[in-house]
């Protein structure tokens, strides 16, 4: 996981089929979708703190790892295995988040 501060540059390349994303979380488990060929992911909560997972855990507001608000975005290198999953800690939780690679 790489966290990036506003000075420092990234590898980070936009997969062809994706586009940026921006949506406000709700209850439900966000699972994004990797299409073929896709490698990383970054991706930054907005608003208010979410959580996340990469084993398939389920995350709730107190499981997973926690992203604060207008933290740095983070940049996950992805494989076959990531099963990554997201879920806001409480409402009003806006994700931005683009997939690479």
């Amino acid at each position: 996981m790489t966290l990036l501060d506003k000075e420092e540059s990234t590898s980070f390349r936009p997969h062809p089929a994706e586009v940026h994303q921006t949506m406000t979380l709700g209850t439900a488990v966000l699972v994004p979708f990797f299409p073929p060929g896709a490698s990383k992911i970054m991706f930054q909560a907005i608003t208010k703190a979410l959580r996340y997972t990469l084993d398939g855990t389920t995350p709730s507001a107190t499981v997973g790892f926690q992203l604060a608000a207008a933290a740095a975005p983070v940049v996950l290198q992805i494989n076959e295995h990531t099963k990554l999953q997201m879920i806001r800690e409480e409402s009003g939780t806006i994700l931005q988040y683009e997939i690479g690679e």
